[in-house]
């Protein structure tokens, strides 16, 4: 195992898009072994997986884990049996025959701490919609903007950010900055991942020659109220990825102004009879309260350098 490419993929009911994703991996033009750690699925997902005849371990965990923490076995996993590199795939992305080829020729060549294709959409017939508005933006490189622009595309750029659905990454990082960081169940913790590699002065790279195709069209883009539990968890994220950043100077003082504003407008809504905004307030106001140790022990761990998170 120690020659081929580990790939870790965590599955959760994901068996609309194992079939596209397995064949994918099959059809790589470099020998891959997979880690499927599966989050305790409740659909078919198992038999999807047993089903496809590539090289894999599959390793069923006794509850859902969650995104980051599941990946933190498999990259443990991966790490004890030799890998040089590790690639993290999405259950709902698809590689092309020689996505992995490609990423591991420009790794051995350039030294950076994640390695990114060019995110297609489901179809593979334009860009990833998120991939497109947030991650290669004017704002995340001028200079790739004004190169595509132009016709003068390189093959290599550096971007701040690029989520985790397809990273090409080698074993070094992880001696650095770790795994994901458990503070975050589901959603933020590539985030988090990318502020430590800048924070520890590495690099995110986008290879423009490489391509997979991240299906997810039909992910919910709506921004839910701010007051619902999808909204209250959205506010939860957002001020883990805020205040756990490494590079944030603003912790704890920023923190605590946040959290007696919170307590204040639920304060003054209140004696406005405004229940819903009083608790809704509340909530956040506590939310910080729970929240605070945690986020500060976070943050004890990643401004040093180390293979935090894994259990190797």
């Amino acid at each position: 195992m120690k020659s081929a490419i580990h790939i870790v993929l965590v599955t959760y009911n994901g068996s609309r898009w194992l079939d596209a994703c397995l064949k994918g991996i099959k059809g790589s033009a470099l020998p891959c072994f997979t880690w499927i750690i599966d989050n305790r699925s409740t659909d078919d997902t198992l038999e999807k997986v047993k089903s496809h005849q590539i090289e894999k371990e599959v390793c069923i965990m006794d509850a859902n884990l969650g995104f980051g923490r599941a990946n933190n076995i498999g990259i443990a996993k991966a790490l004890k049996a030799g890998a040089e590199y590790v690639f993290l795939l999405n259950q709902d992305a698809y590689l092309f025959p020689d996505t992995l080829e490609k990423l591991l020729a420009a790794a051995e060549r350039e030294d950076h701490a994640v390695w990114s294709p060019i995110h297609l959409n489901g179809k593979g017939d334009g860009l990833d919609r998120n991939f497109g508005k947030y991650y290669v933006d004017f704002d995340a490189n001028p200079q790739l903007t004004h190169d595509a622009m132009r016709g003068q595309l390189k093959e290599v750029y550096t971007l701040p950010f690029v989520n985790a659905a397809a990273w090409f990454i080698p074993k070094k990082t992880f001696e650095t900055i770790g795994g994901f960081d458990p503070l975050f169940s589901h959603y933020g913790e590539d985030d988090n991942f990318c502020q430590r590699i800048r924070y520890h002065g590495l690099t995110i790279a986008l290879n423009t020659t490489v391509y997979v195709r991240h299906d997810r069209n039909e992910r919910d883009q709506s921004r839910p109220d701010e007051f619902s539990e999808k909204g209250v968890e959205l506010f939860r994220r957002k001020l883990k990825i805020k205040y756990a950043n490494p590079s944030c100077s603003d912790f704890p003082k920023e923190y605590d102004a946040e959290f007696k504003r919170y307590r204040s407008w639920s304060f003054k809504s209140k004696v406005k009879l405004n229940s819903r905004q009083a608790s809704g307030y509340g909530r956040m106001a506590s939310i910080m309260e729970d929240e605070w140790n945690a986020i500060d022990q976070s943050r004890r761990i990643t401004v040093t350098k180390g293979p935090h998170f894994l259990p190797l």
